[in-house]
């Protein structure tokens, strides 16, 4: 186990969390609990990729925190070295055109 990773119960994973499994990392995409014939409950865990995993819900399983979002998120295709698509220059250039040509003395809202 690396100095990132932590134990966490079976029932309290939520989706999205990062597990390792039969040396296997796998996403959590969903867990419900069930009983099992005995009476003692289970959590099924649902992954992105592979076959639902049912264990005990008091097992421990290592969690690996989600990966950091990237530091540079582009806003509407816009970024520092280029210009923006032309479908957004050319909506730009439309919204600026009819409300330079409203009517004078209006706020533009319908209302006189």
């Amino acid at each position: 186990m690396t100095a990132d990773e932590r134990l966490q119960w079976a029932f309290r994973l939520v989706p999205g969390d990062q597990v390792t499994l039969d040396g296997i990392r796998r996403e959590v995409t969903g867990s419900r609990v069930e009983r099992y014939t005995t009476g003692g409950l289970a959590v099924v865990l649902a992954f992105r990729n592979g076959v639902p995993a049912r264990m005990p819900a008091t097992a421990l399983v290592t969690v690996t925190p989600p990966e950091p979002p990237p530091t540079e998120t582009p806003s509407a295709g816009v970024t520092q070295d280029r210009p923006p698509p032309r479908g957004v220059l050319r909506a730009t250039g439309r919204l600026l055109t009819a409300w330079a040509r409203r009517p004078t003395g209006t706020a533009g809202d319908g209302h006189a």
